[in-house]
């Protein structure tokens, strides 16, 4: 009986130790995208000096959804569009 007790000690402060380290990750996972979401918006609102960075910019808006984010300051692929048409002209 004391050892089924222990286990279920153990097991529930296993379990609840778990727990925090997922809600401690998810807290730290949440902090990293949004990090990566500012300086990726920042990279997007850079014009583009090659052809080569504005299709980085553009892997960038499509793997941050910048496309769809209400807090940046421009449309993502108009600022895209700008660049191609600069690129285009040899304004690069």
């Amino acid at each position: 009986m004391v050892i089924t007790f222990i286990s279920e000690l153990l097991l529930q402060k296993g379990h609840n130790a778990d727990n925090n380290v997922i809600t401690s990750s998810s807290r730290s996972s949440g902090r990293l995208r949004a990090r990566c979401r500012s300086r990726g918006a920042a990279v997007a609102l850079t014009p583009a000096p090659t052809l080569e960075a504005a299709l980085i910019k553009v892997e960038i808006i499509k793997d941050q959804d910048l496309d769809e984010d209400t807090n940046m300051p421009r449309d993502a692929f108009e600022i895209i569009a700008e660049d191609m048409a600069r690129l285009v002209a040899g304004r690069g």
